[in-house]
């Protein structure tokens, strides 16, 4: 995979619309990131639970001890929307947002889409 770069994602007002989105990685599903958005400001982790593999783009956003956390559908464990990291010790690893001229944009190290790429 190449260095992390900006990746434009799309417009806040359409990201924004929902708590968590998938974003596809070009390169492998394996790859994928999962941008939440929650009070007012946009994340991004990998997309899949580092426990079992659970999609966390299907996860709801919970407030545990004040902070707001995303919850695995799989075995509900939680990790924070802001930190990626988890009371029992696990982490998801997080990448930066930033949102310019009402854009969303992720530092990643391949291009990312919100639908599928398609196959080659």
């Amino acid at each position: 995979m190449a260095t992390e770069q900006w990746q434009h994602i799309g417009s806040e007002e359409t990201l924004k619309t929902k708590p968590c989105n998938r974003l596809h990685a070009e390169d492998d599903k394996r790859y994928d990131l999962v941008l939440v958005y929650v009070r007012g400001q946009f994340y991004a982790m990998e997309a899949w639970c580092s426990h079992a593999g659970g999609p966390l783009f299907k996860g709801d956003i919970e407030d545990f001890n004040g902070r707001p956390h995303i919850q695995c559908p799989w075995h509900g464990y939680l990790f924070d929307a802001e930190t990626g990291k988890n009371q029992l010790g696990i982490k998801q690893e997080m990448f930066p947002t930033k949102v310019e001229n009402g854009q969303v944009y992720v530092q990643y190290r391949c291009a990312l889409c919100t639908s599928p790429f398609p196959k080659s």
